[in-house]
């Protein structure tokens, strides 16, 4: 099998699925609309696997229902010139730019299977655009088939149109040995440590954390509050915290390599994603593989499939403070033994993301399709 793969960014935590495919296939090349954003802060190789980023430009558009989340549109040319070059014998899609109708339209003009894949949801803007659900519906339904990343991503592949016995379900695979490396090597913190991260844009829920914080210190003055990421809201979200009395309580820790943030997982007390809309959340599964004991957002599609609430960690409504804060005094009140326990049922959760059984569920699934 000759394998290619179109999509928007080489994300860091699909560099180890991407080098199990290439172990599995004769032949793999990730093409991706862009080699960074402006609003992505990571660094990443392309190590073990061939990648082509694509020319194009690109667009920011406030096209999500979230305020202060943003979609990119990508314009690429040469898509199919470049697909040709490669000469695949499988192409999997993984968005709904143009450079992925592209390779759409390439895969079935050159009678080759194409697939759609990835983090699709019914809450990323496309459902205000009669456009965009008539172009989805026709690319999944002209599709060989689909690969989901969770179960969020299942529903909307099988609502525009996709045949239940077509849909491979692969929940997003992380770093497992990375994290759990880090919960051996990081002492836990003294205290009560709340750790976040991500993007520092108003969609995050960065700023209803904070207001979280501040009540949670009310009843715990010991808490302190530990952010990863960097972004356009850091200013603000500076200036928020000392205005509720959280300066010298809150550190803001830029961006991070996955080693650092495993390392910050680890000594943290509770890791807190408060995200108004996540297509997955891959920090949740990595924060539980790090031994975190996590309070994770119902937006977030990963806490759909892993987060079992007062089991393998907490559920919260993000756009509730108070909420939060509750749920952050009642994970942080749990006896020693409790802990263990729920610390325990979440790594158990989280061996559902191995990357070795994605790529074997997932490889396999394009192999029978042949």
């Amino acid at each position: 099998m000759r394998l290619a793969i179109v999509t928007q960014l080489l994300a860091p935590y699909r560099i180890g699925l991407f080098q199990a495919y290439a172990r599995r296939v004769e032949a793999l090349r990730i093409f991706v609309l862009a080699g960074a954003h402006s609003d992505r802060h990571w660094r990443v190789d392309a190590e073990g696997f061939d990648c082509e980023v694509l020319p194009g430009f690109h667009v920011a558009l406030p096209a999500y229902p979230v305020r202060g989340l943003r979609e990119r549109l990508h314009v690429n040319v040469g898509v199919g010139r470049a697909l040709r070059r490669f000469a695949p014998t499988v192409v999997m899609s993984g968005g709904f730019s143009p450079a992925h109708y592209a390779a759409y339209r390439y895969a079935r003009r050159s009678g080759i299977r194409h697939y759609s894949w990835g983090e699709l949801t019914l809450r990323d803007g496309a459902q205000r655009s009669a456009l965009k659900r008539a172009l989805r519906r026709a690319m999944i339904r002209g599709s060989a088939g689909c690969i989901a990343s969770s179960s969020v991503a299942r529903n909307a592949f099988l609502h525009y149109g996709a045949q239940p016995q077509a849909v491979l379900t692969a929940l997003m695979p992380v770093n497992l040995a990375c994290f759990r490396a880090a919960s051996l090597r990081a002492a836990p913190s003294a205290g009560s440590v709340v750790l976040s991260a991500g993007r520092l844009v108003r969609g995050k829920g960065f700023h209803e954390l904070l207001e979280a914080v501040a009540m949670l210190r009310r009843r715990r003055p010991e808490v302190r509050l530990r952010i990863v990421g960097a972004g356009e809201e850091e200013a603000p979200l500076r200036s928020r915290a000392a205005a509720l009395g959280l300066a010298e309580l809150t550190t803001f820790l830029g961006a991070l390599t996955q080693d650092q943030l495993a390392d910050e997982c680890a000594r943290a007390t509770v890791f807190v994603c408060a995200s108004h809309y996540d297509a997955f959340g891959a920090v949740i599964p990595e924060a539980m593989a790090a031994g975190t004991l996590v309070v994770a957002s119902v937006h977030a599609a990963a806490t759909h499939d892993l987060v079992d609430d007062g089991v393998t960690g907490y559920r919260v409504h993000p756009e509730d403070p108070a909420a939060i804060a509750a749920t952050l005094d009642r994970a942080l009140a749990l006896d020693p033994a409790d802990r263990a326990r729920m610390i325990a049922a979440a790594a158990a959760a989280v061996e559902r993301l191995d990357v070795d059984r994605s790529a074997n569920a997932t490889i396999g699934f394009l192999r029978a399709g042949a």
